[in-house]
């Protein structure tokens, strides 16, 4: 090695170490908070029943036989008391906002506290921990149809999430 790469080398590595040297600090501050998931149970985990009784094949008309879909909610570390509702399910083959039943041609549709519908799977109704939602279960039918007698059932999901 000749004495001018030499001096390159010794001059690159002097110059290297002094900006390894050359290199400053920073206090880094982190905060946060850690706090619990919130927690809600729908009804104690209990299923929420909706009991129609006898309704009249020729009287159900989406008005009639409105019934209330009565649940508890009980939640627990909420970072907010802003909160949304839905419900989801199989549809209606005549009306998919409407839930399905066993008897063909019967549906049943949600309405919330100011009689609108709320569409299955797809309205969400925002709702305030402290007012708990309001919502209606009525049954209704295919248009000039006629609907057989006997018994029905029907299933959906209650979904509440944070808004």
């Amino acid at each position: 090695m000749n004495t001018h790469s030499a001096s390159w080398l010794l001059i690159s590595c002097l110059f290297f170490a002094c900006l390894a040297n050359a290199a400053s600090n920073a206090i880094l501050n982190i905060t946060g908070i850690v706090q619990a998931m919130a927690n809600c149970s729908i009804n104690n985990g209990n299923p929420v029943s909706i009991k129609f009784d006898n309704v009249a094949t020729d009287q159900v008309n989406g008005v009639n036989y409105s019934r209330p879909v009565n649940f508890t909610l009980k939640c627990v570390n909420l970072p907010s008391p802003s909160l949304k509702v839905r419900l989801t399910g199989t549809g209606a083959a005549f009306d998919s906002t409407s839930l399905k039943t066993s008897v063909d041609d019967l549906g049943i549709a949600f309405t919330d506290r100011n009689g609108d519908r709320m569409a299955l799977n797809a309205t969400w109704q925002n709702f305030n921990y402290a007012t708990q939602p309001t919502i209606n279960a009525v049954p209704v039918m295919r248009a000039g149809a006629t609907l057989t007698t006997g018994g029905f059932t029907a299933s959906a999901t209650l979904i509440i999430e944070l808004q």
